[in-house]
């Protein structure tokens, strides 16, 4: 995207409120998407420059260049990436897709159904949809866990009473 998420209308629009502890997360994940497009935008330019000759070409950005031939996730991005074994066509059209999921959610309404691999870090969505079902039950936290049921069909029009639809999950070793 030609640019970064809005986070003051993220703020406005969910603000962090006590019954819904995902707004914070989805502002913590803006923000890290934020950080990630704009590394990615700044060093393809910075690239372009050196290759033609009106900068200096760095060290860091000969990396990043060998990276882009080669079709690899240069290293410069992956410190900032979610984790990814992609190569870098499939990580560009993965990326993309995250971040029509979090512009979605955003400029739309909260997903009936979450991506649950598209955060960053997973474990902060996981507890705060935690955090909202003790808050709701108001029970302890610690007294609760975690039901998965697999569900047939895509075809859900609206979020559960309890808990939250999510895929995308991979599971490795089993």
């Amino acid at each position: 995207p030609a640019e970064n998420f809005d986070l003051e209308e993220a703020q406005i629009k969910y603000p962090v409120d006590w019954s819904e502890s995902r707004n914070t997360v989805l502002l913590q994940e803006l923000a890290k998407f934020n950080n990630l497009t704009s590394l990615i935008r700044i060093s393809l330019h910075d690239v372009i420059r050196a290759v033609q000759g009106v900068v200096v070409m760095s060290e860091d950005l000969e990396h990043l260049g060998k990276s882009l031939v080669v079709g690899a996730i240069p290293t410069l991005w992956r410190k900032a990436s979610y984790p990814s074994f992609k190569p870098l066509a499939s990580y560009v059209n993965d990326l993309l897709a995250r971040l029509g999921f979090m512009s979605s959610w955003l400029h739309d309404k909260p997903p009936v159904k979450y991506w649950i691999s598209v955060f960053f870090f997973t474990h902060s969505f996981l507890t705060a949809t935690r955090q909202n079902m003790a808050r709701a039950q108001t029970i302890p936290i610690d007294a609760l866990g975690f039901r998965f049921e697999m569900l047939k069909g895509d075809d859900f029009k609206k979020p559960p009473k309890r808990g939250v639809y999510t895929f995308g999950l991979f599971i490795e070793g089993a």
